[in-house]
């Protein structure tokens, strides 16, 4: 997909799934009969919480992001948007999740899921056109000097 925007958007989407997927299999685990109450107050949440994310850390860092992509591979690429996510959650919510509660780290976990999806997914849909890939290298090269 040579859209960035359009690749940022589906990667973010994608990712939300799959972390909403991943928080209710645990929820389920963890108490069956309220595991589909929790996955409809959370998932609108975490959707509106996901497309702010994608705005923040993908549309308006585009330079950084596009520097970032070519010279890392998929797996740091999704490691570094699940510490991004991590930390915003610390960040926006402090102490407020993360205890020894398992359900709460079920949803320190959602947000980790979902920031490594996201990363990993984008590293993977989006491909650069190759005037964009020249310069951005050559600018990494000159930097480096």
């Amino acid at each position: 997909m040579k859209n960035y925007t359009l690749a940022a958007l589906v990667s973010s989407l994608l990712g939300w799934i799959i972390a909403t997927i991943i928080y209710g299999i645990g929820y389920f685990l963890l108490d069956k009969n309220q595991a589909l109450v929790a996955i409809k107050i959370i998932g609108p949440i975490t959707l509106i919480i996901s497309l702010l994310a994608n705005i923040v850390f993908l549309q308006a860092p585009r330079s950084f992001i596009k520097q970032l992509f070519l010279t890392n591979s998929r797996l740091v690429f999704g490691l570094a948007y699940a510490v991004i996510a991590f930390f915003t959650l610390k960040l926006a919510f402090g102490g407020a999740f993360g205890g020894y509660n398992p359900i709460e780290q079920l949803a320190t976990f959602n947000p980790i899921i979902n920031g490594f999806s996201l990363g990993f997914l984008f590293r993977s849909i989006w491909i650069p056109n190759q005037t964009a890939s020249k310069v951005s290298l050559t600018d990494i090269v000159k930097k480096e000097k």
